[in-house]
């Protein structure tokens, strides 16, 4: 039995062109603006908040996702802070993967997307689920920014991370790890 938290990849710089990549936002609900309701999509309002303006200024297309059971309450709503634009999606799906019941192909299809930089919380729920099925069931590459993620514990980030690079049929070779300021958009 292993006692150590499994090992996560080193990041790397990347360049991706704008006008086929997209951004993931998920579940980054109204919540997150209050540590004590959803502590780990607090701690991710700074890095997000410059992934989306890395994002705008390059034209990026940029989808958010957030819980349905939020949904028709208070909380059911982007996080205020990044200012969602009228031209932004926002998808409730009902279930850990965002593509499953939403119109999320659908949407990246229209807008030419071959790329996807997923971002959000929780790595081990929404994040992994959705990585999975992007590059397994439609082809997409993969960018996780390794600190546009979190999750409620360390093993729990590291685990998921650690998950996404030995899916079996080369799955793992549609994903790229690096940080928010590794990615370079042209």
């Amino acid at each position: 039995m292993m006692d150590n938290a499994p090992a996560i990849p080193a990041p790397k710089p990347i360049t991706l062109k704008a006008i086929t990549t997209a951004l993931l936002v998920l579940d980054q609900s109204e919540q997150s603006r209050d540590p004590a309701l959803f502590a780990t999509g607090y701690q991710l309002i700074p890095s997000l908040t410059r992934m989306i303006t890395k994002a705008r200024g390059k034209g990026l297309f940029i989808i958010f996702t957030y819980s349905f059971v939020l949904k028709g309450t208070p909380d059911g709503k982007v996080y205020s802070g990044y200012d969602r634009r009228d031209n932004e999606p926002v998808l409730t799906p009902h279930a850990f993967d965002k593509f499953q019941g939403s119109e999320m192909d659908q949407l990246l299809k229209e807008h030419q997307i071959d790329t996807l930089i997923i971002t959000g919380s929780r790595s081990n729920i929404c994040v992994m689920h959705t990585a999975v099925t992007a590059a397994r069931f439609f082809n997409y590459h993969v960018v996780i920014p390794l600190d546009g993620t979190a999750a409620n514990s360390r093993y729990e980030y590291e685990y998921s991370i650690n998950h996404l690079t030995f899916c079996p049929g080369g799955v793992s070779d549609r994903f790229s790890f690096t940080t928010i300021d590794g990615i370079t958009l042209v």
